[in-house]
């Protein structure tokens, strides 16, 4: 993510985090990237201190930046909670568990 900071920032990006980027590769090949959040869930907090377009355009650039250096990217979709009573994050867990077996699968074929 770090890479995608320095990018949207304009700031030129440190030599070692693209070393580090690459180098983590080799150990991930896969990368989970959460849908952003609807914009009427959208709520600036003291961590979060953005608008939903900024927003919006960061997981654009996430998404180009993991592909640029090799990652395969899995979008996890937004879930609203369901009414048989999952929540959306259990839900959301689920399709990234379903997606790491799926994946391991097509690993080891």
């Amino acid at each position: 993510d770090g890479i995608c900071y320095f990018l949207y920032d304009k700031l030129e990006v440190p030599k070692k985090l693209i070393t580090e980027t690459k180098n983590a590769k080799k150990r991930t090949k896969i990368v989970f990237l959460l849908d952003h959040l609807p914009e009427k869930l959208f709520t600036n907090t003291s961590i979060r201190r953005s608008t939903p377009e900024r927003a919006a355009e960061l997981h654009k650039l996430l998404k180009q930046t993991y592909k640029k250096y090799g990652y395969n990217v899995v979008e996890v979709p937004f879930f609203e909670d369901d009414p048989e009573g999952k929540t959306g994050p259990e839900q959301r867990a689920d399709f990234v568990l379903e997606e790491i077996e799926k994946f391991k699968a097509e690993s080891s074929s």
